[in-house]
C-alpha cells in the first residue's frame, strides 16, 4: 500500500507551467498570491498533500501525452469525491454538471474553473459566497508521485478559533481520502490499459 503525506519538499523533476520551481507548498502559496493579486500572508491557508503511486502506473501516466487528464478524471471520478459531487450539483452551486474531456483553460466543473493547465498539472479555481481558492492536481511519473494541493484566500474568519481547530483538522482529513481515491481510481484504470487486450 502506497502512503500518502503532507509535502513541503519540492519534485523539481515536474517543474513544467504554473508552479515553475516544482511541485511543492511555497511554490503553490506564490502562485495564489499571484493569482490573487495580492502579497502571501498568513492568513492565505495553503496545503500540498503527496501519494506514491504504483511503478505500473507510473509508465502509463509517462506515456500519456496528458496525465493531468487522467488525474482530473480519477479525481472527479473517485467514490470519495461522490458525496461532494452530489451536494454541490443539489445544492444548485454547479456552473456545469459534465467533466470535460480534456480540461483547458476556462474550462469549468462543478464550481470549479481550470485557471491552469499543462500536461502535468491543473489548478482550478473556485468562489463560494465571499470565499475563493483553488485546487491543484499535479504528476511526476519519474517519481511516481501525484500531488493534491489546496488554497483558500485571506479572509478574517481563517484566523479564528473555528477554522484552525475545527475546519483546518477536518480539511487535512478530508484531503488525504480524496488523494487516496483518486490513486485508487488511477491504479484502477492503468491496470485495465496494462491487461492484456486491453490495447
Amino acid at each position: 500500500m502506497y502512503s500518502s503525506r503532507r509535502l513541503l519538499a519540492t519534485s523539481s523533476s515536474s517543474g513544467r507551467g504554473a508552479l515553475g520551481g516544482g511541485f511543492s507548498k511555497d511554490n503553490l502559496t506564490e502562485w495564489a498570491a499571484r493569482e490573487w493579486g495580492e502579497v502571501a500572508e498568513p492568513g492565505h491557508y495553503i496545503d500540498l498533500h503527496s501519494h506514491k503511486i504504483s511503478p505500473e502506473c507510473a509508465a502509463v501516466l509517462e506515456r500519456h501525452s496528458r496525465p493531468s487528464t487522467a488525474m482530473s478524471r480519477a479525481f472527479f471520478g473517485s467514490s470519495v469525491f461522490a458525496p461532494e459531487r452530489f451536494l454541490v450539483s443539489t445544492l444548485g452551486f454547479s456552473k456545469n454538471d459534465i467533466l470535460p474531456s480534456v480540461f483547458r483553460k476556462g474550462d469549468s466543473y462543478l464550481f470549479f474553473t481550470a485557471t491552469e493547465s499543462t500536461p502535468h498539472e491543473l489548478i482550478l479555481g473556485w468562489k463560494l459566497g465571499q470565499s475563493r481558492g483553488c485546487t491543484m492536481l499535479a504528476v511526476d511519473p519519474r517519481a511516481r508521485l501525484v500531488y493534491l494541493g489546496s488554497g483558500i484566500e485571506k479572509a478574517d474568519y481563517h484566523r479564528g478559533v473555528l477554522f484552525r481547530k475545527i475546519l483546518t483538522p477536518f480539511h487535512i482529513f478530508y484531503s488525504n481520502l480524496l488523494i487516496k481515491g483518486m490513486v485508487k481510481e488511477l491504479e484502477d484504470e492503468c491496470a485495465k490499459l496494462e491487461s492484456p487486450g486491453s490495447g
